[in-house]
């Protein structure tokens, strides 16, 4: 990709995390990247930028959350092989 000539922690965040969900093999659905990749990660970088954050539900946290625990699952299996 674009950044494939940059040690990780030149890369931006969403690039690093992108990295790592492949080199860990998260399963993702199409909805999970678009909720992670835009949802929220666009209700964290508006107000970090000055602007009124569009704020997720509950229920889009909630799944956020979930998705982050199965990467926490995979990358600590990852480790232990």
């Amino acid at each position: 990709g674009a950044f494939a000539c940059l040690h990780p922690h030149e890369m931006p965040l969403s690039a690093r995390l992108a990295l790592r969900l492949e080199q860990d093999g998260v399963p993702l659905t199409e909805h999970e990247h678009e909720l992670l990749f835009k949802n929220l990660r666009s209700a964290r970088n508006r107000p970090a930028h000055g602007k009124v954050p569009n704020a997720p539900t509950r229920a889009e946290i909630h799944h956020g959350i979930s998705i982050v625990a199965r990467m926490l699952v995979y990358r600590i299996a990852r480790r232990g092989h």
